[in-house]
């Protein structure tokens, strides 16, 4: 029975999660020609920052772990498990699945960002620019090229081109999703209510972020850490600290959930 759910589950998710998938990656799409009907944008760079802070941002680990962490969800079945054991180590179970997370997460958000970017920076122009009025903020085209340099955290990539800019934050991005599905992963095999497991990162990324506003350093949060936008600029490497102190944290937890795999009662 426990085996044509865990089955039932999977046959689902073959079709459920690339739909899924799909419509994560158009939400910052819709957000911005929703914005752009009604509001008006200094430059393509303010664009780009609106579609970023559809809500998807703001529970990105909540949606990391139900785009790909519901296999592993669903094999945590004593049943399941002990027969997956047959053809392979419980290391390699949780391995594989840490890696598909992974690897899963960091597609899905890298296209996330980068397809927000070719549409901000290379269709927008192509629509006629619609909503983007400098004019509106008592400035200049070139004065508002100028100041999208410093407007966010990672602006700084502009310097080296547009394309150098897309592709370096939505890297940025992609591995921080990649950190929080290995996390999840890893609270999946260790704590016994899976619910909470699957929850966890989200309650993380959600508590540092409220946590950081409360004490006035906003930019301490996860959230800011990966999606800077609507706060003052600070330096990179600060803006990064958050992800940077998480991301060597989650790497130990799953050096330690493969070493104590072959004992762990919820893989016997």
């Amino acid at each position: 029975m426990k085996r044509s759910i865990v089955a039932g589950l999977e046959g689902r998710g073959d079709l459920i999660v690339p739909i899924a998938a799909a419509m994560v990656v158009l939400a910052p799409i819709v957000v911005g020609v929703n914005a752009a009907s009604g509001g008006s944008f200094r430059d393509r760079s303010d664009v780009f920052a609106i579609m970023m802070l559809a809500p998807v941002s703001l529970i990105l680990p909540l949606v990391v772990a139900l785009l790909t962490c519901l296999r592993l969800y669903a094999q945590l079945t004593e049943r399941f498990v002990a027969n997956t054991r047959s053809r392979m180590s419980a290391r390699e179970f949780v391995l594989r699945h840490m890696a598909r997370a992974a690897g899963g997460a960091a597609l899905i958000f890298f296209l996330y960002v980068f397809a927000a970017f070719v549409v901000a920076f290379y269709v927008w122009p192509l629509a006629g620019d619609p909503g983007i009025d400098p004019a509106g903020y008592n400035m200049t085209v070139e004065q508002a090229a100028a100041q999208s340099l410093e407007r966010s955290s990672y602006s700084f990539l502009l310097e080296y081109g547009e394309l150098a800019f897309g592709f370096g934050y939505a890297v940025w991005v992609s591995l921080s999703s990649a950190a929080f599905a290995v996390l999840c992963c890893c609270f999946l095999v260790t704590l016994p209510n899976r619910i909470l497991a699957l929850g966890l990162p989200f309650l993380i990324y959600l508590g540092s972020t409220v946590g950081a506003a409360l004490i006035g350093l906003p930019r301490f949060g996860l959230l800011y850490s990966l999606f800077p936008f609507g706060l003052e600029a600070s330096a990179p490497l600060t803006a990064a600290a958050p992800m940077l102190v998480l991301a060597p944290v989650t790497l130990v937890f799953a050096t330690l959930v493969l070493y104590r795999a072959p004992t762990n009662g919820r893989l016997a």
